[in-house]
C-alpha cells in the first residue's frame, strides 16, 4: 500500500513539473544565441607615489638680550622711583602786531601825499575822491543824492555832451555838442540797442528836450536808466550855451544803494592848487546836502587812479 501511494505521489509531481515547465517555456521570449566574446582583463592603474610630507622649517629662536649682572651695591640700594613724565611747554603765541592808524591829513598836505604813493603810468590817471558816509538808511528816498556838481577848475579833460532834441537841433550843433538825436531819429534809433548803446557811451553827458522825455522814457529807458545816461530834461526856446559849458566841468554825485559816494574831481596833469579847489567845493557840497551834515560823515579818502589812498580829516 505504501508503495503505491509513493507512485502516485511522484507521477504527481512530474506532471505538475511539465505543466510548470510548459507554462514558462510559453511565457520566456526567444532567445538569439550570443557568441561568446573574450574577456579582457582592464588594465590597473598606476598605482600613485605617496607624496613626501613636506619638511617645516624650523622657527629661529627669538634673540633674547643678556640680563645684566645685578651686582650687590645695585641690590642693596633701593628701588629708583619713575619720574614723572614731564610736558612738553607749549609755544608762547606770538604778539599780535597792531598796525598803526594811517595817519590823517588835511586836505592840501593830502593832495602831495597821494601824488607820491602813485608811480607814474603810461596813461592819465585821475584823482578819485571817496567819501563814506554813517547812519544812513539807504532804503528811504530822502537818504538817497542823484546831483551834478560843477567842479571850480574843471575836470582837466573835455567832457562831450549829447542831445535828444526837437526845435533845439540846430541851436545844438552850433553850440558845439558832440551828439545830436533828433526826434524823428528816435523811434529808428530804439530798435537798435547796439547802435543805441554804442552812441550814448560816447559822450559824458545827454540832455533832451521836455517834449521828448516821455518818448525817450518809454522806448530808450531800459538801455539808458542802467548806464547813468538818463537825459536831464532842457525846457524849449533857451539857449543851452549854458547847459553845454556847465555840463563839461560837472561831476557825477550819486547814493543809492551803498553809503559810499566816488567822485572825480580831475586828473594828474593838473596842480596841487586847483586839485585843492575842487576838493574843497565838492566836500563842502556833499555836507550841504547830507542830511546830518558832518555826522554823517564817516571818512575822506583821495587817490590817483593807480595809486594807493590817502586818508583826509573830516571837518
Amino acid at each position: 500500500m505504501d508503495d503505491d501511494l509513493k507512485k502516485k505521489l511522484e507521477e504527481r509531481k512530474k506532471q505538475i513539473e511539465e505543466q510548470l515547465a510548459k507554462q514558462a517555456a510559453a511565457e520566456k521570449p526567444i532567445a538569439h544565441p550570443v557568441e561568446p566574446q573574450s574577456e579582457v582583463p582592464a588594465e590597473a592603474p598606476p598605482a600613485e607615489k605617496p607624496k613626501a610630507p613636506r619638511k617645516r622649517k624650523a622657527a629661529k629662536p627669538e634673540a633674547v638680550e643678556p640680563t645684566p649682572a645685578v651686582t650687590p651695591a645695585q641690590a642693596a640700594a633701593p628701588a629708583e622711583k619713575p619720574k614723572p613724565a614731564v610736558p612738553k611747554p607749549r609755544p608762547k603765541p606770538k604778539p599780535e602786531v597792531q598796525k598803526p592808524p594811517a595817519p590823517i591829513y588835511p586836505f592840501a598836505q593830502g593832495i602831495a601825499e597821494a601824488r607820491k604813493l602813485a608811480k607814474k603810468r603810461k596813461f592819465s590817471q585821475s584823482w578819485d575822491l571817496i567819501i563814506s558816509l554813517k547812519g544812513m538808511d539807504m532804503k528811504k528816498p530822502e537818504n538817497r543824492l542823484n546831483l551834478d556838481f560843477a567842479l571850480p577848475e574843471g575836470r582837466g579833460k573835455l567832457l562831450k555832451v549829447g542831445m535828444f532834441a526837437d526845435t533845439l537841433a540846430a541851436s545844438a550843433q552850433e553850440k558845439g555838442v558832440e551828439l545830436v538825436i533828433r526826434k524823428e531819429e528816435i523811434p529808428e534809433l530804439a530798435k537798435d540797442a547796439k547802435k543805441l548803446k554804442k552812441a550814448v557811451d560816447s559822450v559824458d553827458w545827454i540832455f533832451g528836450e521836455v517834449t521828448l522825455m516821455a518818448d525817450i522814457g518809454k522806448r530808450m529807458g531800459a538801455i539808458l536808466g542802467p548806464r547813468g545816461k538818463v537825459p536831464k530834461p532842457i525846457p524849449p526856446k533857451v539857449d543851452i550855451a549854458g547847459f553845454v559849458r556847465r555840463a563839461r566841468t560837472s561831476v557825477p554825485i550819486v547814493v543809492k544803494e551803498s553809503p559810499v559816494i566816488h567822485v572825480p574831481i580831475g586828473t594828474e596833469e593838473m596842480t596841487d592848487d586847483a586839485v585843492l579847489k575842487n576838493l574843497q567845493g565838492v566836500y563842502a557840497f556833499v555836507k550841504e546836502k547830507l542830511p546830518k551834515g558832518v555826522n554823517s560823515i564817516r571818512s575822506v579818502h583821495l587817490k590817483l587812479t593807480m595809486g594807493s589812498p590817502v586818508k583826509l580829516e573830516v571837518k
